[in-house]
């Protein structure tokens, strides 16, 4: 026995050893750059900053705009860390902490789901490399994110309990989906459809030795009374005022089935060139797909339970449109990580040979190298025009409410792929507000019912400038800026110097900056390019 795990334990140290190099490798654009750039996260850190400082002296602007409400929705785990983290740091390496905490965790947790197929399937958690920098990481859906790592440590869990469910399992499964719960429905769901499935597919062999009562005992029962509390959570949240779902929106059906196929819808970001990685990823995959077919692996519940799910995981990637409304968006993008990971994991069995797995590896950590370096220049772009801009705090007065009009978005080197509004820039003024104890009026958390810091209905200005809550995202600004110009402090107006003549000629353009000058003046212009200016109330 001991000569066993020995051998096991040598076999996983050079595999351990690629690992932790490639996971230092991931994390290191963390410590060399300034801060971490994506769309959406400086609204997370706004979020995070009210519900931190909402109580404090001298703070009442928060408690005039804001409202706080704690009961529980998804979408809130992030919310939550920050405010710890800020309670302890300044913003920039908070969000560094949670994104550092989230690729490790990814990467743990696939690593915990491929032992729990075979225990020498870890050395392929190299795979979570690639898929740790995906696209929606870099739009700044941390929740998401979080909960996609919370759910294959889910999957982990069940895939060891052949032999049925001890208590303490049942407790540390209940204890994920809580966590999973908080963070994001989707990756949850997912995780609750596969526990479902190999439930049923492990009590169906079963009842034949144990009887029908002892199988559904040992395997369905245990997960059904772990999913209890986030079944009870989900009914509390549907009960709440629905969210806007508006008009569906659907791509086309080429565009998924290519987007899948080269894996460039999970992984493209910034460049079409970055599809060329993303198809060695998907290629890897394939070939580690034929390598299992070819090895004769016997047909198990948990092999089968990770097919059906990838199966049912492509069809709802296939059907479901991007986007019901504003609110519920980027579901194409969400669904297609979910299919090319439980294939990687029904692919997972004993250690191949030498060979092929150092050609896998190589592939994996190779791809997800040139994915990076392929995103460079954006990231430099990104990092110096972020700079700039936030480099105008010392020139807005401590405590303001402000408001970021763009006239020009910010593109990455070599895009655009995906969303049109993916732009740094977009929500910064939420930084800032962190930075100078203010409000951005462009908060977009504060406008959804599933963030718990919220603008007040008697008192939002973001509604009262933009009714739809469509017009600010728009270049230029469909806003009524005369509406809060009295609320107002300052405006930063963002790419008057980028924007072509024909925009600023426009009749719209023209009239947003009169009504600009009519109540501002402009008191700061960012030094290195004049990428921002600052306009505080006469």
């Amino acid at each position: 026995m001991w000569a066993t795990a020995l051998r096991r334990a040598q076999g996983r140290m050079p595999a351990d050893r690629v690992l932790s190099a490639a996971l230092l490798l991931q994390l290191l654009p963390l410590l060399l750059l300034a801060r971490v750039v994506t769309v959406d996260g400086p609204a997370h850190l706004a979020g995070a900053a009210v519900l931190l400082s909402y109580d404090d002296p001298g703070r009442d602007v928060l408690r005039r705009l804001y409202e706080v409400d704690l009961r529980p929705v998804p979408n809130m785990l992030t919310t939550l860390v920050l405010a710890g983290l800020l309670h302890l740091t300044g913003p920039d390496v908070a969000e560094r902490l949670l994104v550092g905490a989230y690729v490790v965790l990814l990467t743990l947790g696939l690593r915990y789901a491929l032992r729990g197929v075979h225990v020498q399937a870890g050395w392929l958690a190299v795979a979570a490399l690639p898929f740790a920098g995906n696209y929606l990481y870099y739009y700044g859906f941390y929740n998401f994110c979080l909960s996609l790592s919370l759910t294959l440590f889910v999957l982990g869990l069940a895939l060891r309990r052949r032999d049925g469910w001890s208590g303490q399992a049942v407790a540390g499964l209940s204890v994920l989906l809580v966590l999973a719960w908080f963070a994001h429905l989707l990756p949850l769901l997912i995780a609750g459809l596969f526990v479902a499935v190999l439930a049923v597919l492990r009590a169906l062999p079963a009842r034949r030795t144990g009887g029908a009562l002892r199988a559904v005992r040992t395997h369905v029962l245990a997960p059904a009374l772990a999913a209890l509390p986030i079944l009870l959570l989900t009914a509390s949240f549907l009960a709440s005022p629905a969210a806007e779902r508006g008009t569906p929106v659907r791509r086309s059906a080429a565009d998924l089935v290519l987007g899948l196929a080269t894996l460039g819808r999970p992984l493209a970001v910034y460049s079409r060139y970055e599809y060329l990685p993303a198809t060695a990823v998907a290629l890897t995959l394939v070939a580690l797909v034929v390598v299992a077919r070819r090895s004769g692996r016997p047909s198990s519940p948990e092999r089968q339970a990770l097919a059906c799910t990838a199966a049912l995981c492509t069809v709802l990637y296939l059907a479901s449109p991007d986007r019901y409304g504003p609110d519920y968006g980027f579901l194409n993008d969400r669904l297609s990580l979910f299919p090319p990971l439980l294939l990687l994991l029904w692919t997972a069995g004993p250690v191949p040979d030498p060979r092929f797995r150092r050609l896998v590896v190589g592939a994996l950590l190779s791809a997800a190298v040139l994915l990076a370096g392929l995103r460079v220049p954006t990231e430099i772009r990104y990092q110096r025009d972020v700079a700039e801009m936030l480099s105008v705090a010392a020139k807005i007065p401590q405590g303001s409410t402000m408001l970021s009009l763009q006239l020009w978005r910010d593109p990455a080197v070599g895009g655009p792929v995906g969303n049109q509004f993916r732009d740094p820039l977009r929500h910064q003024a939420g930084r800032l507000a962190v930075l100078l104890d203010g409000v951005d009026v462009g908060h977009y958390e504060a406008t959804l019912d599933y963030f718990p810091t919220r603008f007040r209905a008697g008192n939002d200005l973001r509604r009262r400038i933009d009714p739809s809550l469509t017009g600010l995202n728009r270049i230029p600004p469909a806003i009524d800026l005369a509406a809060g110009s009295e609320d107002i402090d300052a405006v930063l107006v963002i790419g008057r110097e980028q924007a072509g003549p024909a925009l600023l000629a426009r009749p719209d353009t023209q009239r947003l900056l009169r009504d600009l000058a009519a109540d501002y003046e402009r008191t700061a212009v960012s030094e290195r390019s004049g990428l921002v200016e600052v306009w505080t109330r006469r």
